[in-house]
């Protein structure tokens, strides 16, 4: 989970279509998640209950960084020049 979480935080802050709301979220997820998975290895009883709040920040990072990043495809970025694309069959 902390790789997911981290492979779409650095897709989405490559790509500049991440809110800042977002970013903090999985700031906090990285720090909740890593701190859950820790008490799991640790087998340590006592933090179990860190489990409920990860999975709520996983659902709300994933589900958020899905509807930015899809919310953004087809729009050119803020600065880009627009070059129409040549059907490859007229390249022919």
């Amino acid at each position: 989970m902390l790789a997911l979480a981290t492979i779409l935080a650095l897709a989405g802050a490559a790509s500049g279509a991440l809110p800042r709301w977002l970013r903090y979220t999985g700031i906090t997820l990285a720090v909740v998640i890593t701190a859950s998975g820790l008490a799991y290895l640790l087998l340590l009883a006592s933090l179990a209950f860190l489990a409920v709040p990860a999975g709520v920040l996983l659902l709300v990072f994933i589900t958020g960084t899905g509807l930015a990043l899809g919310a953004s495809h087809g729009r050119p970025r803020p600065g880009a020049t627009y070059r129409p694309v040549t059907p490859i069959s007229a390249c022919r």
